[in-house]
């Protein structure tokens, strides 16, 4: 009798509690909303796109004008608004390499003094107007960083894809001597294969010069599966580095976020299908390239600009991206 009694009390704490996240999922669409509010009419017609637009799986990592309205034509509370949205999908990890990368566009800047550069033009766009019973998203852009979300009501169905970018990878010479934005992916991918023995880095190692990360202006990717080295055949000790440098990309969305996708990293890890692709020199200081993929995740690293100074980083969630395998239109 006791028992049943506890389990009759277990079962209702567990019916009570609520779930992680509806207090999240609030929050990005009220982030939305009150951004837009505090928008002239003008400004809300530059921000506001169809969500069926074409451009909105146009995206790019190039310096250009795109759609929406861009940081320079925001007033200080409209910016703060900005990045508290931001917040609601990305760590704090990410917020800062976000901003690392607008930083680094002001470095180009004094460094150049190229129009072509400018901390200014980063772009925000939604797609359709934020609402709790309707298909939504939202869009940052510009140089070296781009971060697409795609939601339903107040859920976010789709974070990526992804783009962050350095240029420098580490910056020489100024104010900002020493500052790396992506220092983690690049030395834990050290880290890893330092670690590695011999055949596995011949395993790993793909045949051709670095390229450059695949994807840009793409709807969806078709990940490269079968060459590389399998993360299946690791051992314990070699699978561990490997998840530390697969957590340095998935760091960058807020926890609750990512979780609310249906996709986590141990469930990445068991794909027998996972890989570990490189190309190029494994000593630092040489161009590189490499990529991590299987059917839930497509990652890629590129460092083959500037002495090897210039990297380039993109996630992909195959079957996630734009959130158009939950739309059925596409």
């Amino acid at each position: 009798m006791l028992k049943r009694v506890f389990s009759i009390v277990f079962l209702s704490v567990l019916v009570s509690i609520p779930s992680p996240f509806p207090a999240f999922a609030e929050s990005t669409l009220a982030a939305a909303k009150a951004l837009l509010a505090k928008m002239s009419p003008d400004r809300k017609f530059m921000a506001l796109l169809p969500f069926d637009s074409p451009a909105r799986t146009k995206w790019h990592f190039f310096p250009k004008e795109r759609e929406g309205i861009p940081i320079e034509r925001m007033d200080e509370e409209q910016k703060e608004l900005l990045w508290k949205l931001l917040e609601t999908c990305l760590s704090p990890a990410g917020i800062e390499q976000a901003k690392g990368v607008i930083r680094l566009e002001q470095v180009l800047l004094d460094k150049e003094q190229s129009p072509t550069r400018d901390p200014g033009r980063y772009y925000l766009v939604f797609w359709g107007e934020p609402a709790p019973d309707k298909r939504w998203g939202f869009r940052f852009e510009g140089h070296h960083l781009s971060l697409n979300v795609t939601l339903e009501g107040e859920k976010p169905i789709s974070m990526t894809p992804l783009f962050l970018g350095a240029n420098p990878a580490k910056v020489l010479e100024g104010e900002w001597m020493g500052f790396r934005n992506l220092p983690l992916e690049e030395d834990v991918a050290y880290e890893f294969l330092a670690a590695l023995g011999k055949e596995d880095r011949e395993k790993a190692r793909v045949p051709g010069d670095p390229i450059e990360v695949e994807g840009a202006e793409q709807a969806a990717i078709r990940s490269p599966l079968g060459a590389g080295l399998r993360i299946a055949d690791l051992d314990s000790s070699r699978r561990e580095l490997f998840k530390k440098l697969l957590e340095t990309y998935l760091d960058c969305f807020r926890g609750e976020a990512f979780a609310s996708l249906g996709r986590d990293l141990d469930s990445i890890l068991a794909e027998p299908e996972l890989v570990f692709q490189w190309l190029g020199g494994m000593e630092r200081g040489q161009n590189c390239y490499y990529r991590i993929c299987g059917k839930g995740i497509d990652i890629q690293f590129s460092n083959r600009q500037n002495n090897a100074n210039h990297v380039h980083t993109l996630v992909w969630l195959p079957g996630l991206d734009f959130g158009l395998s939950r739309e059925g239109s596409k």
